[in-house]
């Protein structure tokens, strides 16, 4: 490390760690795409030239990752949900809140997928990104509601009975106001 440079947060030194063992294990590259650093805030891919030099006698995977476990030939949503999601209890407590208030089906779809994003791959702007992942594959309704149920939250509204949450105020602050 430069010496005049900032020292690396725990964060980044994970993801150092992660990159430079990810490189001793494997035998084929498996490359980031464009998506996966979008949650880092780069716009950006690195070109295959660059990832070969770096990692001379290998080749880029083609085909499934072996790290994951394998899909069925005709994946279905729950075949995703069980291999290729994180945890997704917060999914599906929040869908069995919806069926047990006698929401419709668009709700309780909707509160099924909307932190989608999150539990498959995304951090930051999970809403947008869910949104866009699901959109073909839902009514135009559920797709709006993953995509605007981030900013929303910080939006009480006492006529549907939701008022801000407590956890927002301890984190946030009382006099917190969210950008327009």
């Amino acid at each position: 490390m430069n010496e005049h440079a900032r020292p690396l947060t725990l964060s980044e030194r994970a993801e150092e760690l992660e990159e430079a063992m990810m490189h001793q294990l494997a035998e084929r590259i498996i490359a980031k795409s464009a998506l996966f650093n979008l949650a880092d805030g780069k716009v950006e891919i690195e070109n295959g030239q660059a990832i070969l030099a770096a990692n001379p006698g290998k080749y880029f995977l083609m085909g499934a990752d072996p790290r994951l476990p394998p899909m069925s030939e005709k994946p279905t949503l729950i075949d995703f949900f069980k291999a290729r999601f994180a945890t997704t209890s917060h999914l599906l407590q929040s869908a069995t809140h919806a069926l047990k208030a006698g929401h419709s089906e668009k709700v309780i779809l909707a509160c099924l997928l909307h932190d989608i994003g999150v539990a498959s791959f995304i951090r930051c702007d999970h809403g947008y990104w869910g949104a866009q992942m699901i959109e073909p594959y839902v009514d135009e309704e559920v797709s709006w509601a993953v995509r605007m149920h981030q900013a929303l939250r910080f939006f009480p509204d006492p006529a549907v009975g939701y008022e801000y949450p407590e956890l927002y105020l301890k984190a946030f602050g009382p006099d917190y106001q969210p950008e327009p």
